[in-house]
């Protein structure tokens, strides 16, 4: 997506404030809204070829002082990105229902409900729905056992192919569990970041988010639900020598299964 994208959108947002009646409307300009909660839906059951990728890697950067990061989505179309761009696609999603919307993924059990009210969300008083990647919140409700990240090329001399490198990653989601846990403000504790796209355009001031910044290694997927299902990956060691490097993604179910994904070629 273009940065041209992100003011479209912005635009196309003052234009939901100033048409939205209030947030008992559920039907509001034809945005599935369910009245009440800031997650509006659940993904479960990641499909087997359920890792996506971005064309090439995403330049992703960083000012630690004020907490913020930028995406420059031109990189996308010459390979000198530094994070990855990682989609996650899931054969179920849970959603209330709504007008227009009969609710959740026929032939799956709705989960919705159950998923919000573990963690409180039924209190969010708002109409406002933007995510960081998306019109309106929705996160991953299916828990992994682990996720990791494997080098298929001689990364360093302790780091040889085939090695798990997820010590040398950070992975960097919306953290909208964290989110709804700071009774729907947005964490400005350390190790979290704001979108510069969404402070230019004002949206900080409508709609909040979390984005978390974590080494992947550190990571305890078994307690990190209600994420973002799209993460950026960035190396925080870089390789012994420069080079074109690939990686292998994967991702171990809590049913046993695992899936696993090569990224596209990556010069370091």
């Amino acid at each position: 997506m273009k940065i041209t994208t992100y003011l479209i959108l912005g635009l196309s947002s003052l234009l939901f404030l100033s048409s939205c009646k209030s947030s008992d409307d559920t039907t509001c300009c034809d945005t599935p809204y369910v009245s009440g909660y800031y997650i509006q839906g659940y993904f479960t059951d990641l499909k087997e070829d359920g890792i996506m990728f971005e064309p090439n890697w995403t330049l992703l950067s960083l000012d630690e002082t004020n907490k913020i990061f930028e995406i420059d989505w031109n990189h996308l179309e010459n390979q000198r990105g530094n994070a990855l761009a990682m989609t996650l696609s899931f054969k179920a999603i849970h959603q209330a229902p709504t007008k227009g919307n009969s609710g959740g993924t026929p032939g799956y059990y709705n989960l919705f409900h159950v998923f919000s009210d573990s963690i409180g969300d039924n209190h969010y008083a708002s109409s406002y729905f933007r995510s960081w990647t998306s019109e309106y919140p929705m996160a991953i409700g299916e828990k992994f056992e682990s996720v990791k990240l494997f080098t298929d090329q001689d990364y360093a001399p302790e780091f040889k192919a085939g090695s798990d490198v997820s010590s040398l990653f950070t992975v960097y989601f919306e953290d909208m569990l964290r989110t709804v846990q700071n009774d729907y403000r947005s964490v400005t504790e350390e190790g979290t970041y704001q979108d510069k796209n969404f402070i230019i355009n004002g949206d900080r001031n409508l709609f909040p988010h979390t984005i978390s910044a974590v080494k992947l290694a550190d990571i305890d997927f078994s307690k990190r639900q209600f994420t973002g299902t799209k993460w950026y990956v960035k190396p925080h060691q870089l390789p012994a020598e420069s080079g074109v490097y690939t990686f292998t993604i994967e991702i171990k179910k809590e049913n046993g299964q695992t899936v696993r994904k090569q990224t596209p070629a990556f010069y370091l």
